[in-house]
């Protein structure tokens, strides 16, 4: 059975944020360290409608362990217009770093204002574990490569952008790339 989500009703971003029953201070950064401090084997996230903040820096997602963390919008809308957006407010942030190992599933929800031109890898997300994005609406993100979404030198093979996924002005050197995936002949180099 699918977990019972943490539902997010707090839209402000806040590193002292409370996920626990009953509390209106949820906010996505608290849901996902309530994700990670957990530990269970599926975590779900679910956005309710409006303009989430993430201008605290990246959330980073860091489980070595075999939590899977899925963050969508409540009630799963079908019209992109419905989506939950989680904004960067043009803070030269990313929205989420994805640790080795690490898991993250995102779903009907629009991604807007991450990054900056001089980021080299990913305004909006930074992978080197396992990612799968699937109609999920990427606007405003910038990166010199990927503009939304870098796979780096570890990205696991398992990662998935579905086709339903659209790239609404992004900027990135690659000309509106929404994804940038760096591979190497012989392994990373440093």
């Amino acid at each position: 059975p699918a977990p019972e989500p943490i539902v997010v009703v707090y839209r402000t971003d806040s590193p002292d944020g409370d996920c626990s029953t009953g509390s209106w201070s949820c906010n996505l950064r608290a849901a996902i360290t309530t994700c990670l401090n957990e530990q269970p084997a599926m975590c779900a996230v679910s956005l309710v409608a409006g303009v989430h903040r993430v201008d605290l820096g990246p959330i980073n997602i860091t489980s070595p362990f075999s939590t899977t963390i899925t963050v969508d919008t409540q009630g799963s809308p079908s019209d992109p217009a419905d989506y939950a957006v989680i904004n960067g407010s043009d803070q030269n942030s990313r929205l989420f770093t994805v640790a080795p190992a690490a898991r993250l599933k995102l779903s009907r929800i629009k991604v807007a204002s991450f990054g900056n031109s001089w980021y080299t890898h990913g305004g909006a997300l930074y992978n080197l574990g396992s990612l799968t994005v699937s109609a999920v609406a990427f606007e405003s993100n910038r990166a010199l490569y990927g503009s939304s979404i870098f796979n780096g030198p570890f990205g696991w093979s398992g990662n998935n952008v579905s086709e339903r996924s659209l790239l609404l002005g992004d900027s990135s050197r690659q000309v509106d790339r929404l994804l940038e995936e760096e591979r190497f002949e012989s392994g990373p180099q440093r």
